[in-house]
């Protein structure tokens, strides 16, 4: 088939453009996002076309980009290439059936990932910020299963936890 430049915005709130071709179906275009995005696969729960909900990895995985008449990003740069008719995929954390440990260390690695630059190391986006190391360790408590347990700090809270 054709290739195309296929926006697809990730947990991190970050646009990766991705170069495919209109042959694959959601279900690799989710798959392939979420590698280029750099965060563990389990976080992702479904994957949809923002004109189009309906079209999403979980029911639809088997359409693919031609059949949605998908139209793509004039290039591969997030910040000039995507219009108002181009059309953009989303991924939604997955959450339903989670322990509260596991929804805190999603959220942490999320925000920390961003904090970075994204999968990049962008250091000229917006979201950059230089304490963008998370320890959990600084928060007053974290989550072990659904119980929330103290953190002991001796000297005291530091400023800007979790970031280091």
């Amino acid at each position: 088939m054709a290739s195309i430049n296929v926006p697809v915005k990730g947990l991190t709130g970050l646009i990766n453009i991705l170069a495919l071709d209109t042959a694959n179906t959601i279900a690799e275009v989710a798959t392939a996002a979420s590698v280029a995005e750099g965060l563990t696969v389990g976080y992702y729960e479904v994957m949809s076309l923002e004109r189009n909900p309906d079209s999403n990895s979980v029911d639809a995985p088997t359409d693919t980009i031609a059949s949605l008449n998908f139209v793509g990003a004039s290039g591969t740069d997030p910040f000039t290439d995507i219009d108002e008719d181009t059309d953009i995929f989303y991924f939604k954390p997955l959450q339903a059936g989670q322990t509260k440990q596991y929804l805190q260390e999603q959220r942490i690695d999320i925000a920390e990932l961003k904090r970075q630059g994204g999968p990049t190391a962008n250091t000229s986006l917006p979201c950059y910020r230089t304490l963008n190391t998370a320890n959990l360790s600084l928060l007053p408590s974290v989550y072990v299963g659904n119980t929330s347990t103290p953190n002991p700090h001796p000297s005291g809270l530091q400023e800007g936890r979790p970031w280091e």
